[in-house]
């Protein structure tokens, strides 16, 4: 390697380098912080949405019925929420919450929910 001389400063090669790595740790981190998908307070605001969607559509099933239970529609840990679509009372499974058969809501697996 020739000698640096001083008051000669960086090569163009040293330069390119140093740019080249600032720029790949800046993109890690602007990437990094664009997988956060919900905020905290999103989270709970959508856990609450999502369970009163539930509690609504637990009362309206039981309303006018004796039996306080709902059947399973099948064995999958939805079976309790299909039931419900197929009364007409929910249009969709929750993927934050499952239910049981006395339509207590309980947390899904891997659910940020209480």
């Amino acid at each position: 390697m020739n000698e640096q001389r001083p008051g000669q400063g960086f090569s163009l090669i040293e330069v390119l380098l140093v740019v080249l790595v600032v720029g790949l740790l800046g993109g890690v981190v602007v990437s990094t912080a664009a997988e956060d998908p919900l905020a905290p307070a999103d989270v709970v605001r959508e856990c609450a949405a999502d369970a009163r969607r539930l509690d609504m559509a637990i009362d309206a099933y039981f309303t006018g019925r004796t039996l306080r239970a709902i059947p399973a529609a099948d064995s999958s840990a939805d079976g309790f929420e299909l039931t419900l679509v197929d009364a007409g009372q929910l249009t969709s499974t929750s993927s934050l919450y499952d239910l049981d058969t006395l339509g207590r809501r309980l947390p899904a697996d891997e659910s940020p929910c209480p």
